[in-house]
């Protein structure tokens, strides 16, 4: 993926939005939707580590990325965005 854009709902904290640019594109879009909604630290945990054939990672570990650095920012009190 070429941009992920994550957002999350501060006070749960559950996703409520995930924009995977430059990805599979049908896959891009399944995941995106599977994840609003989901408790953030429990993505984080589902999909991080996960790869796409030989890569060494995966679009699906790099929105594990992208939430976790959103909620270590959420815990320094600052925009996630």
């Amino acid at each position: 993926a070429k941009q992920i854009d994550v957002e999350i709902n501060e006070e749960v904290p559950t996703i409520s939005g995930v924009l995977i640019v430059g990805g599979c594109p049908g896959y891009s879009a399944a995941l995106s939707k599977l994840l609003v909604g989901m408790d953030a630290r429990n993505a984080v945990d589902m999909l991080q580590g996960v790869k796409c054939g030989t890569k060494q990672s995966s679009c699906a570990a790099e929105v594990s990325k992208a939430l976790q650095a959103c909620l270590d920012k959420l815990k320094e009190d600052k925009l996630c965005q």
